[in-house]
């Protein structure tokens, strides 16, 4: 059965990934795949307004925001439509 993310996953993702942990412990920790984590951090990328780049936060990595990627779910749903 494939696990779908919880905001509280995504929280966790989002710090663990502030405090510079790898996808792979992320992936672990959770219990999804390594490719699950990287999708989910692109969902949740933030991009500059004006310029469009992607922000980077301390660790000079791209910055993750949970809320971001729950609200980009959310809207990837439904816009997907019955099933």
């Amino acid at each position: 059965m494939v696990k779908k993310l919880t905001l509280e996953d995504r929280r966790k993702i989002e710090q663990m990934w502030k405090d510079n942990a790898s996808p792979l412990k992320i992936a672990a920790e959770l219990g999804i795949s390594q490719c699950t984590v990287y999708t989910e951090l692109k969902r949740g990328q933030e991009t500059d307004e004006r310029t469009g780049e992607t922000v980077l936060d301390h660790n000079f990595r791209p910055e993750y925001k949970a809320e971001r990627g729950e609200k980009t779910y959310q809207s990837n749903l439904r816009k997907r439509g019955r099933r």
